[in-house]
Order: C-alpha cells, then structure tokens, then sequence
C-alpha cells in the first residue's frame, strides 16, 4: 500500500501481474522483430549527394595526453559534490574532501 501523505492509496487496481514468463512463440517473435527494427532499404546504395562541402582541416592538433592535475582539479572543483560517480565509481565528494586522492589518480 502507497502512502499519499497521511492517505493510504491502494495500489492494486493500477498493477498488472507480473508473470515473468515469455507467453509468445519464438516464430512470432523473431516476426515482430524483424518487422519493427529491420530496414528494407538498406541494401540499396544511396545517391550521390551534391552540395555537401566537407569542413577544413582543423589546425589545432587533438591533445591525447593524459590530463594535467589543474585540469584535475578544475573539473572537480567545477563538478557538484553530489554528482554522479566518473568511470572509476568514486564519487565526486571524495574529491572535494581529500585533495590527496585527486593526485593518486
């Protein structure tokens, strides 16, 4: 039972059940699968497209060097505390209450 404030709102009547169980033949649907997601037309070449100009060349060259502690700390500092974890999981809190770990990594 869902609490809505002090009142109780019943849940049942909007829930289907949950059967965990396919209840559809793998025929119907692979079927409804290639129907919806699959592309007819993508085997036949496309025409030749005119007046695209491709950009020029960039003259700055990409950096791929791994980042510089300032540019560390400046993204942390910019970043909110509460913020989604970065790719190693570590939260952004860490950071911003123990400095020492944005040099360890």
């Amino acid at each position: 039972m869902l609490h809505q404030g002090s009142i109780p709102v019943a849940r049942q009547p909007f829930q289907q059940p949950k059967s965990r169980t396919l209840t559809v033949g793998r025929e119907k649907l692979e079927t409804y699968l290639k129907k919806t997601y699959s592309d007819p037309t993508c085997e036949i070449p496309l025409e030749e497209t005119t007046g695209l100009v491709w950009p020029a060349a960039s003259g700055i060259k990409f950096d791929s060097k791994p980042p510089r502690l300032q540019e560390v700390i400046a993204v942390v500092n910019k970043a909110r505390a509460k913020s989604s974890p970065g790719p190693n999981g570590v939260l952004y809190f860490l950071y911003k209450r123990c400095p020492n770990a944005q040099e360890a990594t």
